[in-house]
This record gives structure tokens, sequence and C-alpha cells, in this order.
């Protein structure tokens, strides 16, 4: 969490206070006052941050980052060193297709994790999920505005951990499409970085899953 101090130095560094920098020290200390995700549920804010700046830098539809990699629960300040004691160092991005189908285990697989203090839960960007509570395999994904469609390809992003299949998570080695994913010249710590620089675009990320006492 970032405290009051760090909050004050970072406004108070010996170059020209800007609107900008005032803008991502805000947002930080905000963010730092203000978390909407419940502790050990599996999605977090950092999380779900994490993953969103893999999906901008990737340009792809959807992107999923593992917990195993990520240290904590909230935003760092734009600092290659307090990235990287959240966000584990040296994880390649890799762009690879995926069908609506595969995509669909894989939210269940990580369901099977939520509300457990698991590095197994999955992160993603570019999809809301509503789950029916009590009943995790009655779900309703969408990507963007429409429903997620099984037999259409996605195009993915995943860091390097993920390509291995770990926790069960098959789909992401054993694909229907067999072209090899395509690294890109950025790492997990780097997109976060990244990401938080650019502070204009930066928000508090909102939560990807919903529950409901109703059927989706």
């Amino acid at each position: 969490m970032i405290s009051f101090a760090s909050f004050r130095l970072l406004l108070l560094q010996p170059k020209v206070v800007s609107f900008r920098k005032i803008y991502f020290a805000s947002f930080l200390f905000l963010s730092a006052l203000w978390n909407p995700y419940s502790t050990g549920s599996g999605e977090s804010l950092l999380g779900d941050l994490a993953a969103d700046a893999v999906k901008k830098a990737s340009k792809t539809e959807i992107a999923f980052v593992l917990k195993e990699v990520i240290f904590g629960e909230w935003i760092p300040r734009a600092d290659p060193a307090e990235v990287g004691k959240v966000v584990r160092k040296g994880e390649t991005l890799y762009t690879l297709s995926l069908t609506g189908m595969e995509i669909q285990k894989i939210i269940q697989r990580t369901l099977e994790e939520y509300g457990k203090k698991s590095n197994a839960f999955v992160h993603f960007t570019g999809m809301e999920v509503e789950v029916q509570e009590g009943n995790p395999k009655n779900l309703r994904i969408k990507v963007g505005i429409e429903p997620l469609m099984p037999h259409r390809i996605y195009t993915t992003c995943v860091h390097q951990m993920l390509l291995d299949a770990p926790y069960g998570y098959r789909w992401f080695k054993n694909r229907t499409l067999k072209a090899e994913p395509k690294p890109l010249n950025i790492t997990l710590d780097e997109a976060v970085l990244q990401h938080l620089k650019e502070a204009s675009v930066v928000v508090i990320p909102s939560k990807r899953i919903r529950f409901s006492s109703q059927q989706p």
C-alpha cells in the first residue's frame, strides 16, 4: 500500500510538479484507501490491473495473468523497483489463439479457486463473467458486449508460466489451433510499468466476476 509519506515524496520530487504527476499520485493514494475487492477472494486490484496492462501491450481481445506471479494486492508506483516487488520479473508475454470453448473451460477452472488463498487463480480482462451462486458451471461470459461464442477464435495474451499449463490449465497448452504462441518483445513487469506510466489512462479496475442468486 502506498503511504501518505510516499504520496508526498512523489509530488515533491526535484522535477517540475506537473498535472500528470499530481493525477497519478492522487490515483495511487486513492486506490490505497479504497479497494473494491475482498482480500483472499482470488481476484485482486493489482491482478486485474496487470491483466489490463497485458491486454493493452499485446493489443489482443483477452488477457490472462496467473496469481502466482502477483505478490501483492495494491497498485505500486510507476517505478521499476516498486513494480518488481509485486510482479514477477522476466515473464515474457505471448499471443495465442483460443476457441471460445477453451476460454470457457479456463474460466470454469479459475472459478474453482475463487474464495481461496490460492496461487492457482487466473486474473483476466476483456471479459465479464456472471455466475450463479452455488453453481459455478452455470455462468454467462461476455467478451466486450457480445456473448462468448464457443466456436469463435479469440486473440489472447498470456505470460510464460501459463504456457506450461500449471494447476490443470491444460487448455493453454493443448489447444485446438496448433499454431505456436508468438513471443512479444515485452515482459509482464514491463507491461505493468508501461501501463502505470501512462497515468492519464490508468483507472482502478472493475471486478470481472459477479455472483448472482438468479440463473445468468
